[in-house]
């Protein structure tokens, strides 16, 4: 299977002999020529520590751990979407991944994007969920802070929630939808999203928005809920793609939006 970098490997900071102090920089040498080269090496080495520190944080957000997700399919196999809601802002940035004919995705507590980007490439190559997931997993170092599901246009699904994410977390497989949250109120959240879903005979769409707010009436994030996100796929195009960013009701404000949208 083809390797996906998850972890960036960056080359070794130089050791320099250098004391820091507040906008100075000194050496015990006796050299002009020695102390510029220090000196530059100095700049080098801190340009590496902040890069380093940009993409770790580009990849290991922890600012929207505490998150419930539902991936689901039409029962003819001809609609796929993915609903979350956070107690974090802009969830609908970061946590749902979707691609037509494809499949779609949730990758959520400290959250790494390439998860989603990375994990729709696999399905693509025909990967299935399973083995798209174990191969974004073997590549990922810090994998035990992930929470991970995947879904693709015949149904199969994979799931994976690592020993470090927060408590309580749950995961749910049920025959036409996905149901995974962390930091929630309580464990029944997500059956209670799963069990709304596949009872429900609402339009597709609604049904997850529907499953997103029985998971928040269960007790939802521990924090409540401050953003939410659906995406909706056919086997062509994107149906749906609505967000909200940072709400007092943000799922409410995600059925109101839904309401007033034109597929």
């Amino acid at each position: 299977m083809p390797s996906v970098p998850l972890s960036p490997t960056l080359p070794p900071i130089p050791a320099i002999g250098l004391t820091m102090k507040p906008n100075f920089m000194f050496l015990t040498v006796q050299n002009h020529a020695l102390f510029y080269t220090a000196n530059y090496l100095g700049i080098f080495a801190f340009k590496a520590i902040e890069k380093r520190e940009i993409k770790l944080r580009a990849a290991n957000s922890s600012q929207n751990h505490g998150t419930f997700s539902i991936l689901a399919a039409s029962s003819d196999k001809k609609l796929m979407g993915v609903a979350v809601a956070s107690g974090s802002t802009s969830v609908g940035e970061r946590v749902p991944h979707a691609k037509p004919g494809v499949g779609v995705i949730a990758t959520q507590a400290y959250t790494n994007v390439l998860y989603g980007v990375k994990g729709l490439e696999l399905l693509a190559k025909g990967f299935s969920p399973k083995e798209a997931l174990n191969t974004l997993l073997a590549e990922d170092a810090e994998r035990e802070l992930r929470q991970v599901a995947i879904m693709d246009f015949q149904k199969r699904k994979a799931v994976f929630t690592g020993k470090s994410v927060p408590d309580f977390w749950a995961e749910i497989v049920g025959e036409n939808c996905v149901a995974i949250g962390n930091l929630l109120a309580r464990s029944e959240v997500v059956s209670k999203m799963a069990e709304s879903f596949e009872n429900s005979r609402s339009s597709f769409a609604l049904r997850l928005v529907e499953a997103l707010k029985a998971g928040s009436e269960t007790g939802g994030d521990k924090r409540g809920e401050r953003s939410a996100a659906l995406i909706v796929v056919d086997a062509r195009k994107a149906i749906l793609n609505l967000k909200v960013d940072f709400h007092p009701k943000p799922i409410d404000e995600l059925l109101r939006q839904l309401k007033h949208a034109k597929p």
